[in-house]
């Protein structure tokens, strides 16, 4: 089944006072490239982490973000840094000496000085299991998404197989008449010049030159990697590069056909393959 490359998911869980919260995003890259953001207390479970989502996640570039906070009404959230205390009562009296009409701060002043109040940090080890669980549900969001995200672009890149297949079906149906054109233009050319030619020779040049103009081939290879994109498009295992390749062939075929075309109608249907073969090609960007 087709994956797209991009997605995003988040789950929220709660353990006593703690809560955290995981935010999974992707975006299309070349290659598998994780990026995660932790809390200082929580880094040393970065591989583990980068571990479990290179299970789930084979090729994009992956922001994960874990954020941990207490509820702040805990009576347990907010310690007292008894040192910096120490330090501004010693400094108040400094400057009480210094100036006896300075009055010194109250006690609600002194908990408002920055670094007075302490936040106590969740450990790792209790909240591990439950900040592990919660990623893992998190990652199966994710690949959910991309999941669905990859069979609307599948669906995209069959409509647009389906509209190539068409330009190459008008494309064989011109040209018979395109030869025939051509072959009754410079015969007309020479009967007009009075001119009398080698028959011999002149049908050798003919059919050099419908050879050359002959786009059958190219026809031929467009349809059969249409259908190659087709069958990719319905297997299991990461197709992104498959497809950009394949879209790299096609786009070369096209380039032919409107350097062999000697006819209107032809060169605009290797306008149209272009075209489509263009809207495929950003289409499968997003694919892994």
């Amino acid at each position: 089944m087709a994956q797209s490359m991009t997605a995003f998911a988040t789950t929220t869980a709660q353990k006593n006072n703690i809560s955290l919260c995981w935010e999974l995003r992707t975006v299309n890259h070349r290659f598998l490239d994780i990026s995660v953001r932790l809390p200082g207390n929580f880094r040393p479970l970065e591989t583990e982490i980068r571990q479990l989502i290179s299970k789930h996640i084979r090729r994009g570039k992956a922001e994960c973000t874990l954020t941990v906070q207490e509820d702040p009404h805990s009576q347990q959230s907010i310690q007292l840094n008894t040192t910096h205390i120490n330090q501004i009562i010693a400094a108040t009296k400094q400057i009480t000496a210094l100036q006896p009409s300075v009055s010194p701060p109250n006690v609600l002043e002194i908990l408002s000085w920055p670094g007075v109040q302490e936040h106590s940090q969740p450990e790792s080890k209790t909240l591990k299991p439950l900040m592990m669980d919660t990623l893992n549900s998190t990652l199966q969001q994710l690949v959910e998404m991309r999941q669905r995200e990859g069979q609307q672009l599948s669906g995209l890149l069959e409509n647009k197989c389906n509209a190539i297949h068409q330009q190459t079906t008008l494309a064989r149906q011109r040209i018979p008449h395109v030869l025939q054109e051509t072959r009754k233009r410079i015969i007309e050319k020479i009967v007009a010049l009075q001119l009398e030619p080698d028959m011999d020779r002149l049908e050798q040049e003919l059919v050099y030159l419908t050879q050359k103009m002959d786009i059958t081939e190219e026809l031929d290879r467009i349809e059969t990697h249409v259908t190659e994109i087709q069958k990719t498009l319905k297997q299991t295992q990461p197709i992104g590069r498959r497809l950009d390749f394949l879209m790299q062939e096609l786009n070369r075929e096209a380039n032919t056909i409107g350097s062999k075309s000697a006819d209107i109608i032809i060169s605009q249907v290797s306008v149209e393959l272009k075209v489509f073969i263009e809207q495929m090609r950003e289409q499968v960007q997003n694919l892994v």
